[in-house]
């Protein structure tokens, strides 16, 4: 009697044990409906994503609030081997607003991928080799190019996109007269521009919860709005609302109101994104590059009546560098997208321009081919993160750039 009773009470737990999880999984995922977005946005946040926010709008962090770009390296600032000098730059040696006679001045800008980050100290970084590498052809090499002299200066900032160096080329870097802009490109350089809230594009990221501006085409016209700091404090309905709006990467924040107290709801809701993410790499996403190419178009034509060149470099991810494993399998997402940024201009991305550039394509540089070459392994092109580049990284890349600035002179 003992061995039955126990064998009827077992389903009947079960059954009880799935009804319980259903209607809790069925509560929480109508539960949005319900409670406040800010409740969700503080338990979406990390912990320590609030005191970030605040030091940062009260200036002190190594990047201060800055309404047009979001953000700007804090001035004379030295933090063990990170050191940015009076003019917000990342440099090797002390550089003047005015551009020294007889000097050819080349500036590099882009993210923490051009800067360096952590992961070298300012003599290690592009802008000092290829300085230092330019100095010494000039000089002793090639004595007869009519410049000898040649600058190279690092203004880039810590998760720039294409829009922000856009604005930042235009608000301050053309009072240092630069000859050349090199421009770094991530492997996904169009996703920065549908961010406004950096957390919703990388959650991981705990040391910058910032807002940024945006470009968007209205009407054929390029449209831009500045970074909304005043949302950030106090975070608020009208803060989602905004978020909501116009950030692309929204859909990570309403997938953890869903599903995010959920356990196998939310391990559903990222394997289902993981395989819409997977289906990219078998469907054309041009269309989607036409903001950025718009942006490249309209920074090419500045660049044109101030006589100035413009290079892009397209960065490789070690994945992107290997393709490794199944990556084997997949089409090769690094050498279609570098078609897509170095054809010729195309006149949907010229018509929301007040003018059109005269140059008929950008000038990029496909870094993943100087790597090859090199013959130096992956792990000791990139840092210990294994997403910054190395110093060995940089001479490879400092040499790609090398060739052009002649070119030019």
């Amino acid at each position: 009697m003992l061995i039955k009773s126990t064998v009827q009470k077992a389903p009947t737990t079960l059954l009880l044990f799935l009804t319980a999880w259903l209607v809790t999984e069925v509560a929480l995922l109508i539960a949005p409906s319900l409670l406040p977005d800010t409740w969700y946005l503080k338990g979406y946040l990390s912990e320590t994503a609030e005191e970030k926010t605040l030091e940062f709008l009260n200036n002190k962090n190594a990047t201060i609030p800055d309404e047009d770009l979001g953000w700007v390296n804090k001035k004379n600032l030295s933090l063990g081997s990170w050191v940015i000098d009076q003019w917000g730059g990342r440099h090797h040696k002390p550089i003047a607003l005015d551009k020294p006679e007889n000097t050819y001045r080349t500036v590099i800008l882009g993210s923490s991928l051009m800067n360096g980050n952590n992961a070298v100290d300012n003599n290690g970084t592009i802008s000092a080799i290829l300085d230092e590498n330019l100095n010494k052809e000039a000089h002793e090499l090639l004595p007869q190019f009519a410049i000898h002299n040649h600058e190279v200066l690092n203004f880039a900032t810590m998760m720039y996109g294409m829009d922000q160096i856009l604005v930042q080329i235009k608000k301050s870097i053309i009072n240092f007269s630069p000859d050349m802009l090199v421009i770094g490109l991530h492997e996904e350089p169009i996703d920065s521009l549908n961010n406004v809230y950096i957390p919703f594009r990388l959650p991981e990221e705990e040391n910058m919860p910032y807002v940024k501006p945006q470009f968007e085409i209205q009407e054929n016209q390029l449209v831009f709005h500045k970074a909304p700091l005043k949302l950030l404090n106090p975070m608020s309905q009208d803060t989602v609302d905004y978020f909501k709006k116009q950030d692309h990467f929204f859909y990570n924040f309403e997938r953890f109101q869903h599903f995010g107290f959920m356990p196998l709801g939310d391990e559903l809701s990222k394997i289902y994104l993981k395989a819409k993410n997977m289906l990219t790499y078998w469907t054309d996403q041009g269309n989607e590059y036409l903001l950025l190419r718009t942006l490249m178009a309209d920074l090419q034509a500045y660049a044109d009546q101030k006589g100035i060149k413009v290079v892009y470099l397209y960065l490789p991810t070690p994945r992107g560098l290997d393709r490794g494993s199944i990556w084997k399998l997949m089409p090769d997402y690094y050498a279609q997208r570098y078609e897509w940024l170095q054809k010729p201009w195309v006149q949907n991305e010229l018509i929301h321009l007040e003018k059109a550039p005269k140059i008929k394509q950008p000038t990029v540089i496909n870094i993943r081919d100087y790597f090859r070459q090199s013959n130096i392994s992956t792990d000791k092109l990139y840092a210990e993160d294994y997403f910054h580049f190395s110093k060995q990284g940089n001479h490879t890349i400092a040499h790609a750039i090398e060739d052009l600035v002649f070119k030019s002179n």
